[in-house]
């Protein structure tokens, strides 16, 4: 799945460099805590974040350990911290042109896809300081900082440590999305009550039919019973019939001769 891209915006302004330096004196700001780009009152897009993700060559699902932030090609890359740079380097199938700074025994960053880097090994950096530039050096798509925050040496969220800008999507972009989503909600919803209605539809039309059949299949049983009883009654009918009409002859004979009789006297 695609990583959604998010946009930094920055908060209300806080005190500048100098400011926060002369408020402090000569303390060392040592945890990372501003955002890693020199930009101003802008909304800055970050294409991937921390943790699992679709690697953009592969397509294999991978864990990502910082932050990718797209920006263009020279943008002014800034130390998070005050810290010393313990390795530049360049990988050109992997980080491309990088810098590692350790800010204390707790905290780590690295800046990498540099298209150029500012400082050396082992200089002493301040918090706010160019270190490099937006570029596109490494195992990249385009040009964009990946920026990494270690505690403890293990890989942190780095949004965790940016209090300049906050991390959000746009209100226009998720208010979008929300109507989506609840667009989609409700479109199920009645596609979902309308199969309910049709199903109920039809379990009724099933059984109207079932107790038609029944009512049918009673009629014809009612019919049956009533033919066989006539036929019953018929058969009665007939065989009495049968018996009785030779009875009837006889008796016409007998009076037959009785009124012969009665001729010859």
């Amino acid at each position: 799945m695609k990583t959604p891209e998010m946009i930094f915006v920055q908060d209300e302004p806080g005190p500048t460099l100098e400011e926060e330096v002369g408020m402090v004196g000569v303390s060392l700001i040592e945890k990372p805590s501003i955002f890693p780009l020199r930009v101003k009152n802008e909304k800055v897009k970050v294409t991937s974040n921390f943790g699992y993700r679709t690697d953009p060559f592969d397509k294999a699902k991978k864990f990502h350990q910082g932050m990718d932030i797209s920006a263009a090609e020279g943008t002014p890359v800034i130390a998070t911290a005050d810290g010393k740079v313990t390795l530049v380097s360049n990988l050109p199938g992997g980080y491309g042109q990088h810098i590692v700074i350790e800010h204390d025994e707790d905290y780590r960053t690295k800046y990498a896809q540099l298209s150029s880097i500012e400082v050396s090994e082992g200089e002493m950096v301040s918090r706010g300081q160019l270190i490099g530039k937006v570029g596109s050096s490494g195992r990249s798509t385009a040009p964009h900082l990946h920026y990494e925050v270690y505690k403890d040496g293990k890989a942190v969220d780095p949004v965790n440590y940016i209090s300049d800008y906050k991390f959000a999507m746009q209100a226009q972009e998720q208010a979008e999305e929300e109507r989506r989503v609840a667009e989609s909600a409700r479109e199920k919803a009645q596609a979902a009550q309308s199969a309910a209605v049709a199903e109920q539809r039809v379990a009724a039309e099933a059984q109207r039919v079932a107790m038609q059949e029944q009512k049918q299949a009673e009629a014809r049983q009612v019919q049956a019973k009533a033919k066989q009883r006539a036929d019953e009654k018929a058969e009665a009918v007939a065989k009495i019939k049968a018996k009785e009409k030779p009875k009837v002859k006889e008796k016409s004979k007998a009076k037959t001769k009785v009124k012969e009789k009665d001729k010859d006297k």
